[in-house]
């Protein structure tokens, strides 16, 4: 099995990674809090397409590794979304 978790038999585990940069995304800006870590990871998408299909040995299909890079940009909103969540339950988010 390919991924980031090679050893423990679940690889796609590492998608749960994206949600770190979007949390930091979301703290660094000071507005549009959601909106710019999601831009942020709309644009860094094919830039990241390139490098993986220039540097690395594909594994996988252009097609599944469209739908991997579409589902960390999920994933980075969602990360996003989560810092969004707790800093309103704990009050210190701003509207």
């Amino acid at each position: 099995m390919e991924g980031a978790f090679r050893s423990s038999g679940h690889p796609e585990l590492g998608l749960l990674f994206f949600t770190l940069p979007g949390a930091v995304a979301s703290i660094f800006s000071r507005q549009r809090k959601l909106m710019l870590p999601l831009f942020g990871a709309i644009l860094a998408a094919p830039l990241c397409f390139v490098v993986m299909r220039l540097f690395f040995t594909p594994v996988r299909s252009v097609w599944q590794e469209l739908a991997w890079l579409f589902s960390a940009v999920f994933w980075c909103a969602l990360g996003a979304l989560c810092y969004l969540f707790i800093s309103s339950f704990f009050g210190n988010g701003t509207r």
